[in-house]
């Protein structure tokens, strides 16, 4: 009778020991989710500033663009400009985006207003877009002027 109530006392440990061990893998699995969730989020984050930051400077070029055209062609109303890059990605995770600024022109008697909206990358919804404005007054742009176009009045700074 002494041995069976060793043996039953053995194995209430070793059955108390593997819900011990469950709790532990369950709490473990838990928290490997909340961090995988975590470092998700923050890549999110990284690449949604990254793009912001390229609509950026896509959405400044596209003005500087414009202005040049500007200054070779009076007649120039704008484009739909998609710049591409000349490197190849530097491995295998490496993306290229795709990228793509709408320049519009518009004239009337008191000069021409130059509109740029840049995405990054060109996707319907999953994207950065920033818009630039700049006025040019009608006296400051003359056909075929060799000089630096003349800076734009303050372009307006709407990110969305």
């Amino acid at each position: 009778m002494k041995t069976d109530r060793l043996t039953n006392h053995k194995h209430d440990r070793q059955g108390f020991a593997m819900v011990i061990v469950l709790v532990a893998i369950f709490v473990l699995s838990i928290a490997a989710v909340a961090v995988y969730r975590t470092l998700g989020s923050h890549r999110d984050t990284i690449r949604r500033t990254h793009w912001q930051v390229q609509s950026e400077r896509l959405a400044d070029a596209a003005l500087q663009r414009a202005l040049f055209h500007l200054r070779d062609n009076p007649e120039y109303k704008g484009e739909t400009w998609q710049p591409t890059t000349e490197e190849e990605p530097t491995d295998k995770r490496s993306v290229s985006l795709s990228m793509k600024a709408q320049i519009t022109v518009e004239a009337d008697d008191s000069g021409r207003t130059i509109q740029v909206v840049a995405d990054v990358p060109d996707h319907p919804t999953h994207r950065a877009r920033t818009f630039r404005t700049a006025t040019l007054p009608a006296d400051e742009m003359t056909p075929n002027d060799e000089s630096t176009p003349p800076a734009a009045e303050a372009p307006d700074q709407d990110n969305r």
